[in-house]
């Protein structure tokens, strides 16, 4: 189900069992497979995408469909292609519906996207999964410091007792630092920004601010500095 679609496909929880007489082979994922959302009452949830890494006995539910490559392309590359600026742009053009917004398999047959030769789809695919790795380090690293990742998909610094906002990541280049911004970009920094006029107690945010830059700089092995 589209619950189950993160940066990789969730195989362990939240799962929905089916007779096995119920499921055609062809619907059975295949390693490389990649499950997309097709149909939701949520615009931001069509077209998300999930890479099937491993070999595992199941389908994908209702309002869901499976795109599976050819022979001659790299899975990954695909996979990471539908993860991109250029697919989400797509996809904001095609989804409709008043209620329920939805993509057909008709249109998804018209995509057209590039393809390099087999090679340098490979040594893409490698260089992005890097890029991800990096991400995950970076959304660990934010995370082991305190900082939570809302819905809006930002990293802030809330206050335990009150939930109030104390501090927020921003990418060095400018703009919020969330985990959309990380997965399609590389940060070569993070700024920790403290919106003073707005916190009830500014040297105290301050300190743990401080305290939150230090743990993130050791655990990602980078260098505190002061961005005046």
């Amino acid at each position: 189900r589209a619950c189950n679609m993160a940066e990789k496909l969730q195989m362990h929880d939240d799962l929905v069992w089916v007779p096995e007489s119920r499921v055609d082979r062809e619907q059975l994922l295949l390693l490389g497979d990649i499950a997309i959302c097709l149909s939701s009452g949520s615009p931001a949830v069509v077209g998300k995408t999930a890479y099937c890494e491993r070999r595992w006995r199941g389908s994908v539910g209702a309002f869901c469909g499976i795109v599976r490559s050819l022979e001659g392309l790299d899975t990954r590359y695909l996979a990471h292609w539908f993860r991109s600026p250029s697919y989400w742009q797509w996809r904001d053009e095609q989804a409709r519906g008043a209620n329920i917004q939805n993509l057909r398999f008709s249109e998804l047959g018209r995509l057209e996207l590039p393809l390099p030769p087999p090679l340098e789809q490979t040594r893409i695919a490698w260089v992005l999964n890097e890029q991800m790795a990096s991400v995950e380090r970076v959304r660990g690293a934010a995370e082991a410091a305190g900082f939570r990742l809302v819905p809006s998909g930002r990293f802030e610094g809330v206050q335990e007792e009150t939930g109030a906002v104390l501090y927020s990541l921003q990418s060095v280049r400018g703009g919020p630092c969330s985990a959309e911004s990380l997965r399609i970009a590389a940060v070569p920094g993070v700024v920790l920004v403290l919106d003073v006029p707005r916190v009830g107690d500014p040297p105290r945010a301050f300190d743990q601010l401080k305290l939150a830059a230090k743990r993130m700089a050791h655990t990602l092995g980078g260098e505190l500095v002061d961005d005046n």
